[in-house]
C-alpha cells in the first residue's frame, strides 16, 4: 500500500523534498529527467509533483 501525502499547486522542489524525506538534489534531478531545467527553489506544478512522488511510493493529492 502505497502512502498519501498532499502536495499544494505548485510546490517548490525543496518543500516536496522534504515532504518526500528526499535530498533535494534527488529531485532536482527527477525533474530534469522530466526535461525540465530546475534548481531547488524553483516550483512545479501538482502533475510533475505526482509523477515524482509516485517513484518514491506515495500516492499525491491535493491539501484540504
Amino acid at each position: 500500500m502505497t502512502a498519501s501525502i498532499a502536495i499544494p499547486d505548485p510546490v517548490v522542489l525543496r518543500e516536496l523534498a522534504a515532504a518526500l524525506q528526499q535530498k533535494q538534489f534527488r529531485i532536482v534531478a527527477d525533474v530534469m529527467e522530466l526535461g525540465r531545467f530546475a534548481f531547488a527553489g524553483d516550483p512545479v506544478d501538482f502533475d510533475t509533483a505526482a509523477r515524482i512522488a509516485q517513484k518514491y511510493g506515495f500516492n499525491a493529492r491535493h491539501p484540504g
